[in-house]
């Protein structure tokens, strides 16, 4: 086991583990945490919004981490803490090294006074859940706890939307909402929003030599390949040339590999669309503003800030409710 501080052996565990999780990929990670919640300006005005007592709470928040990403729970774990509630967090069991190396860390310098981490068996004592599966998971967690509060979390994605005059910048910074951790978060745009007439195969000019590290990665081949195949026999009429399959679907969700492509011919359908999706969407990525929505820039999705709350549900409200 990667003991703290051996960056490198931490990595070699998380690989073995979970194949996805490369270093490029936690590295990115650890990125987005460092930039995007531990600034200290942007801490200091994040919490300036919120009544919280310098007495530490009694409250304990148990939290069922996701592992589709690695270290996805440190935004819990961090309004957690930064409450005064004690955590009670039980790791998926794809995302254990990381989560150790960066928790072990939170302990052995006392960021924490009542941290504890599980990486198997079941939370047991909380006033307070926030949880993180598939419908059916999260349903029967409810059943189990239906006298306490739980924030559930269920699948997600994110869209993004082309106007048809965005730059070669704009659409390379796309790419890195589509390819960012082989497209595995729930920032990660899945589905791309086209005006009629629009050429996909357009994106894949820049994309092809800018992302071509993601065909590095075998496992992400293979979905690549077997993508290709089954839409060869299928006739569909896609762009599989690159390294992103691109296939017309009205789906938000699409499998690994998959960038699902659907045009639309004017504003008003497109807007009644994100309006009919808005509960399976994650964030919209565009180059401009979208009246009635909020946006994200390109390249931004998994650049998420401290006031970027999965699901638009504020984490840290439902933690300091009484």
């Amino acid at each position: 086991m990667a003991e703290l501080g051996d960056f490198q052996g931490m990595v070699k565990e998380a690989e073995a583990v979970n194949p996805w999780f490369t270093e490029r990929e936690i590295r990115r990670s650890l990125h987005a945490i460092c930039e995007g919640y531990l600034n200290e300006s942007a801490l200091n005005q994040w919490l300036g919004k919120y009544a919280i007592s310098d007495e530490r709470s009694h409250s304990i928040v148990g939290i069922v981490a996701a592992g589709n990403i690695p270290i996805v729970s440190f935004h819990d774990v961090l309004c957690a803490l930064a409450c005064n509630a004690s955590v009670r967090i039980k790791l998926s069991h794809k995302d254990q090294p990381a989560c150790r190396y960066v928790y072990r860390f939170i302990e052995r310098e006392g960021l924490a006074c009542d941290f504890d981490f599980s990486e198997t068996g079941e939370l047991t004592v909380a006033d307070r859940f926030i949880v993180t599966g598939s419908d059916i998971a999260l349903r029967d967690f409810k059943s189990r706890w239906p006298s306490t509060p739980v924030l559930a979390r269920g699948h997600r994605n994110s869209v993004a939307v082309l106007f048809g005059n965005e730059s070669e910048t704009e659409l390379l910074a796309l790419g890195k909402d589509v390819f960012a951790y082989y497209g595995l978060g729930c920032r990660n745009v899945s589905k791309l929003f086209l005006p009629l007439g629009y050429k996909p195969d357009n994106l894949l000019q820049g994309w092809n030599e800018s992302f071509s590290w993601v065909l590095e990665h075998p496992l992400y081949v293979r979905h690549l390949k077997y993508t290709q195949a089954f839409h060869t026999v299928m006739r569909t009429k896609g762009i599989f040339n690159g390294p992103v399959a691109l296939v017309p679907s009205l789906a938000t969700s699409s499998p690994i590999a998959t960038l699902h492509v659907e045009f639309y011919s004017d504003l008003k359908k497109l807007n009644d669309r994100l309006v009919e999706d808005a509960r399976r969407v994650q964030c919209i990525c565009s180059g401009r503003d979208i009246p009635g929505f909020h946006t994200v820039r390109f390249g931004n999705s998994q650049l998420p800030g401290l006031l970027d709350y999965a699901d638009g549900i504020d984490t840290m409200k439902f933690i300091l409710e009484t």
